[in-house]
């Protein structure tokens, strides 16, 4: 099970996702097709099992990524200059399930 947030481009999507196994990476998708922009890396700023925070502040394609108010990539996609945000939420395998709880999801203008 993931957290994930996107961005959308006009032509496709920026994923930056979270597991439960403490790592997280980052992908694009466009013309029905996934590329990876970040590989999956663990990360110490993930708290396995528990809530965490993910923010994206994007100004252009350049992209800063944290979790749990830590700095954890940076990443430039010029496809994703401009766009609008929101969240996906998934499972790994069929037949899990999940409980997800948004409270303090914000969007905002620096």
């Amino acid at each position: 099970m993931g957290t994930t947030a996107t961005c959308q481009s006009i032509d496709g999507w920026l994923l930056f996702e979270i597991d439960n196994q403490g790592r997280f990476a980052v992908y694009y998708y466009d013309s029905n097709e996934w590329t990876t922009v970040w590989d999956w890396t663990e990360s110490p700023a993930i708290i396995q099992g528990e809530t965490n925070r993910l923010e994206v502040l994007a100004q252009g394609g350049n992209i800063l990524l944290y979790i749990n108010d830590q700095f954890v990539a940076e990443v430039f996609n010029s496809e994703t200059s401009s766009g609008t945000a929101g969240l996906l939420v998934g499972l790994d395998e069929e037949n899990q399930s999940g409980i997800w709880e948004f409270y303090n999801f914000e969007l905002r203008i620096p």
